[in-house]
């Protein structure tokens, strides 16, 4: 594969666009460069027969949605000319590791002209602050050497090019944000499957809340991957956050020079006070969560009685 290069990390977002009405507003939408969309296994409730278990766009926990992964492909590589072609960027991110060979097997079938536009195939592949590995349902391996085997194509002409989207499972109230040890683990999926040379390239998903909390492990990764680029972003879940978190962030990478290659994709407070809120909240329910799990361990060692052998 011929390496051309990511697109300007600046785009504009459609973010979890998991039902048919807001992916026809999206796909519409002329302002919007970009759909994001979850995809898990369950039912497609617009199907004559849902029980089947498909590819959905839904986020966990949901097991529902209108939306079939095969409705929103075919939508949108949907052309007035006779090859299907995409119109806009779109990012595939995979909640649960079964529905990346299937979801993908339809599109390869598609045969898309990928039209200068690229697919993000998207995933938590590691553990990030407040997690552990028994948290990641898509391992790391697994998911970009499937994604290498179902994607690869002996003609690049006749399929849409790809990236992939890396990311960690994360508490995004946790009070500590992203270690060295973090980014060197995510440096090391990089180089042993060669993901820079054998696809377009490599955006890493980094939640604004946890990258405000420590940018250095991150200004040090771009410098060592030139080609690599990063997407902040705020969760469909979680609280808008404040605009000066946002510019600390721009403005650290900037200092760096690496503002080209940082995209936004956040849902930032309307005001200054409605900002502050939010931080002032999350980080204290994230302090109060971190110290329960203290105290839960601390009960559970100190009521512990050993058996008598």
């Amino acid at each position: 594969m011929v390496c051309v290069g990511l697109p300007s990390p600046q785009q504009v977002w459609s973010h979890g666009t998991n039902s048919f009405a807001q992916f026809s507003e999206a796909i519409q939408d002329e302002s919007i460069t970009a759909i994001e969309a979850d995809i898990v296994l369950g039912r497609d409730t617009s199907a004559r027969y849902c029980d089947t278990v498909v590819p959905i766009m839904a986020h966990p926990p949901s097991t529902e949605s209108d939306l079939s992964a095969a409705t929103f492909l075919d939508e949108a590589t949907k052309s007035k000319k006779a090859k299907r072609r995409l119109t806009k960027h779109l990012k595939l991110d995979f909640k649960e590791f079964d529905a990346v060979e299937p979801t993908l097997e339809v599109f390869k079938n598609l045969k898309v002209d990928n039209n200068g536009k690229i697919v993000y195939l998207n995933a938590d592949v590691l553990e990030g602050p407040g997690k552990s590995s028994v948290d990641i349902n898509v391992p790391a391996d697994a998911f970009v050497n499937k994604c290498l085997e179902l994607m690869t194509s002996d003609d690049d002409s006749s399929s849409a090019s790809y990236a992939f989207s890396l990311g960690f499972k994360v508490e995004v109230h946790s009070p500590w944000g992203h270690t060295d040890d973090h980014l060197r683990e995510m440096a090391s999926v990089v180089i042993r499957n060669n993901l820079i040379g054998r696809s377009r390239g490599v955006v890493l998903a980094i939640n604004a809340r946890l990258l405000y909390k420590n940018t250095q492990p991150f200004e040090h990764f771009l410098l060592e991957f030139p080609e690599i680029q990063i997407l902040v972003w705020t969760g469909s879940t979680e609280p808008p956050i404040s605009g000066r978190k946002v510019a600390f962030i721009r403005n650290r990478f900037a200092t760096g020079g690496h503002c080209d290659r940082v995209g936004f994709d956040c849902k930032i407070a309307e005001t200054y006070l409605h900002g502050l809120m939010w931080d002032v909240l999350v980080d204290v329910y994230g302090m109060y969560s971190f110290l329960c799990k203290i105290l839960a361990v601390a009960f559970s060692l100190a009521s512990y009685k050993p058996k008598d052998s």
